[in-house]
């Protein structure tokens, strides 16, 4: 299920955010510049990523739910899991979820 996109006012902008999770803490995401955070969610392996990326992280899972079009390519599956293992190992990059989730947003949320 899509979060829903709130809107909190920082120094005369408005930011859009949702707030994810099953307690505490929930994740709370903006998304970039050039990005739509409701349109980002219609694409199940977005919506995968972001609900499970700490399992994911490094498995060729989330190779096949990232680029459905590569799923059936075994080489490309293990190259993208090695590749996210070389870039952090699990265990680290789910410290830095963590760390990112400890982030308190709410002093800039309605």
């Amino acid at each position: 299920m899509q979060p829903e996109t709130n809107y909190a006012r920082l120094e005369g902008d408005r930011i859009g955010y949702q707030v994810f999770g099953h307690g505490p803490p929930d994740v709370v995401t903006t998304i970039g510049s050039y990005s739509h955070m409701d349109l980002v969610w219609e694409d199940p392996g977005v919506a995968l990523y972001f609900r499970g990326f700490d399992q994911l992280w490094g498995t060729e899972a989330m190779a096949a739910s990232l680029v459905p079009s590569r799923a059936d390519d075994a080489q490309f599956r293990r190259w993208w899991a090695r590749y996210q293992r070389a870039i952090a190992p699990p265990g680290a990059m789910a410290a830095f979820q963590r760390a990112l989730a400890d982030i308190d947003a709410r002093p800039c949320c309605p």
